[in-house]
C-alpha cells in the first residue's frame, strides 16, 4: 500500500514539474519569437509598412537582396481584419532583374476597421530561390 501511495505522489509531483517546466518554457518562447529574425540565403531585409491617414492608405514595401540575388518578385497585400482573419481589400504585384525592390501603392477608400499589409516575395539566386515575408504593424481606422 506505501509503495502505491508512493508511486501516486511521485506521479503528481513529476506532472507539477513539467506543468511549471511547460509554462517557463512558453513565457520564454514568447520573448524569443519577438526578438528573432529568420535568416534567409539571399535576402538582407524584408520590411513592410502601412501608415493610414483619413481613409487613405499608403503601403510600402523593400526587398533587399544580398549580393548574389539576381531578381525578386514581389506581392504587396492590403488586408482588412474580419473577424479572427484576414481578408485581401487589394494587392499590387512587381518584379525587379536585380537585388532591390521597393513598392509603393495606395487605396484612397478605405472603411472603418483594422488593416495591414503583408509582403510575398520570392528572391532568386540564378535558378535557386526562397521565399520570404513581412508583415506591417496593424492599424484601427
Amino acid at each position: 500500500m506505501n509503495r502505491l501511495i508512493c508511486l501516486i505522489l511521485a506521479t503528481v509531483l513529476s506532472m507539477s514539474a513539467f506543468a511549471v517546466s511547460a509554462s517557463a518554457y512558453n513565457e520564454q518562447n514568447t520573448v524569443l519569437a519577438e526578438t528573432v529574425k529568420p535568416m534567409y540565403l539571399y535576402t538582407n531585409l524584408v520590411s513592410t509598412y502601412l501608415y493610414i491617414n483619413g481613409s487613405n492608405a499608403a503601403c510600402t514595401s523593400t526587398v533587399r537582396g544580398k549580393s548574389t540575388a539576381t531578381k525578386i518578385e514581389a506581392t504587396q497585400y492590403l488586408e482588412k481584419k474580419v473577424l479572427w482573419w484576414w481578408n485581401e481589400v487589394e494587392h499590387w504585384d512587381k518584379t525587379v532583374n536585380d537585388n532591390y525592390l521597393n513598392m509603393n501603392n495606395s487605396n484612397d477608400n478605405l472603411e472603418s476597421g483594422t488593416y495591414r499589409v503583408r509582403t510575398v516575395a520570392t528572391v532568386y539566386n540564378g535558378t535557386n530561390s526562397e521565399l520570404v515575408e513581412d508583415t506591417s504593424n496593424e492599424v484601427l481606422i
